[in-house]
């Protein structure tokens, strides 16, 4: 290498030194914004901050924190591995992964306390609660969040903490315009960087851009924060070199402010810093298919306007032809946009032969035995009137094929018996018994059922009804012609 390619080297290697130099410089005593007439911490945190941009935020590997593994700007750590930090102050251990566990141990070097979950704080506090997708300079001022602050995010809208949607960072600085941050794990893949961007960016990149929810911003109490740094380690500033900011008119897109200062010494702001909300979107019209355009943005706003359905006779908007029920039927339309409403209206005269929907069948009679029935007549459901009429049907033939107690056939379906007497060929093959003597005359006489029919018992009893009434009526004559029976007549009679 010759004298011109050795100076070359060396003065690109002197810049570049120079510019890792000036960047962590930059970076440690970027001006810190928070509550008025508090001084940016110097010295002792300055030096703790450029050993957390070297690497040593005493994380370990194992839980009793023996094993220590440095993890400097730039470098990647393990998504996979579980990491130990302990306090400084109590000596409890605290375990994790990825960004919480690494932000747990940037808090506890800085001010000797994890902060876990947001609770059970020995000397941090809560400066910010849970809830609020966005983030801004006037919320971090007002908050009073320094350099060194711990920022938990949360997919809940409530800012409850969820260990598995969220984030966690350490703030480094902020003014109106930027933030700026420490975080593990940035890229998902373990990456250790400093970031600084706009409020935009910041809550498009961590917070409503991914829909997640500021959970907690921690850092210690005053007291606490000036017992570390405060005492003998603090450049005191008069402000002397201001920067003056004029006020920013808001607009219907971004918020504005009003007139402030800015020390270019310290970087403290001097005085209130307020913001001017945006304005709204205002002129322009709005119809049933365009939003209103706001005449300062030139972008579209709002709502678009209500359709305006008139009763227009047109090919496109018929719905149905005329019917039994109704004329032709259209369909309302918007005067703007054309489009169809479901609401019609109809036109001209009913069809009363063009009948709609579905039909059923009234009036309908089973036929029976004996009976006549009716097949029923069609009728329009939408009309009610009777398309076609029905017909007779005949009826049915008995079915004799059923018994009853006497052995009468009888029809199964309407229960009437058949009138045609049942000869019963089957003679009886019985053998009499012998009559015992206490039988009386009557019980002897008596002959077996099965051995006659029914019909012969009733002509049995029929002759001996007309015997009897025979003889009655010629007693009734012969009384009659005598004028009174001798009983010799009656004898004779008898």
């Amino acid at each position: 290498m010759d004298f011109k390619q050795s100076l070359n080297y060396k003065l690109k290697l002197f810049i570049t030194v120079v510019a890792i130099a000036v960047t962590v410089i930059s970076i440690s005593f970027f001006p810190v914004y928070g509550a008025q007439n508090v001084n940016i911490p110097t010295g002792a945190f300055s030096s703790k901050l450029e050993g957390i941009y070297n690497g040593d935020i005493d994380l370990y590997t194992n839980y009793n924190c023996s094993n220590e593994v440095y993890l400097p700007v730039g470098s990647r750590m393990s998504t996979s591995k579980m990491f130990h930090v302990k306090s400084n102050v109590s000596g409890q251990t605290v375990a994790g992964w990825q960004c919480y566990i690494y932000a747990n141990a940037v808090y506890n070097k800085l001010f000797g306390e994890w902060v876990g979950h947001g609770s059970s704080l020995s000397h941090s506090e809560v400066v910010i609660s849970g809830g609020s997708n966005t983030a801004s300079f006037n919320m971090f001022y007002k908050a009073g969040v320094r350099c060194g602050a711990y920022m938990r995010t949360t997919n809940y809208s409530s800012g409850a903490y969820n260990g598995n949607k969220g984030h966690s960072l350490v703030i480094l600085s902020y003014d109106t315009q930027n933030i700026s941050y420490i975080e593990g794990n940035a890229d998902g893949n373990g990456l250790i960087q400093t970031v600084t961007e706009t409020w935009s960016s910041f809550n498009n990149s961590e917070l409503k851009g991914r829909s997640r929810y500021i959970c907690h911003v921690v850092q210690p109490t005053e007291y606490y924060y000036t017992l570390l740094y405060g005492s003998g380690n603090v450049v005191e500033c008069k402000h002397e070199n201001l920067i003056k900011y004029n006020e920013k008119k808001p607009t219907c897109t971004e918020d504005g402010y009003k007139e402030y200062s800015v020390c270019s010494t310290c970087g403290l702001m001097v005085g209130e810093y307020e913001s001017l909300p945006k304005l709204s979107h205002s002129g322009g019209v709005a119809t049933c298919y365009q939003k209103a355009v706001c005449v300062f943005c030139n972008k579209p706003y709002g709502n678009y306007s209500a359709h305006n359905y008139i009763e227009k006779i047109a090919d496109e908007f018929i719905v149905s032809e005329a019917n039994c029920v109704s004329g032709k039927l259209y369909a309302l339309s918007c005067d703007v946009c054309g489009k169809k409403s479901t609401d019609t209206f109809a036109v001209g005269e009913k069809d009363c032969d063009n009948h709609t929907g579905e039909y059923e069948i009234i009036n309908v009679i089973n036929a029976e035995c004996e009976l006549t029935g009716y097949s029923g007549d069609k009728v329009c459901t939408s009309c009610k009137t009777v398309i076609e009429e029905g017909y007779e049907v005949e009826a049915t033939e008995h079915d004799f094929d059923e018994k009853d107690v006497y052995g009468n056939l009888i029809c199964s379906a309407c229960g009437k018996q058949k009138t045609e007497n049942i000869q019963n060929t089957v003679k009886s093959t019985a053998t009499p018994k012998p009559m015992a003597n206490n039988v009386n005359k009557e019980k002897a006489l008596k002959i077996d059922s099965k051995s006659y029919n029914y019909n012969g018992f009733l002509a049995l009893g029929f002759f001996a009804v007309l015997s009897i009434f025979l003889v009655y009526k010629k007693r009734i004559c012969l009384i009659k012609i005598y004028g009174t029976c001798s009983s010799r007549l009656l004898q004779s009679y008898r």
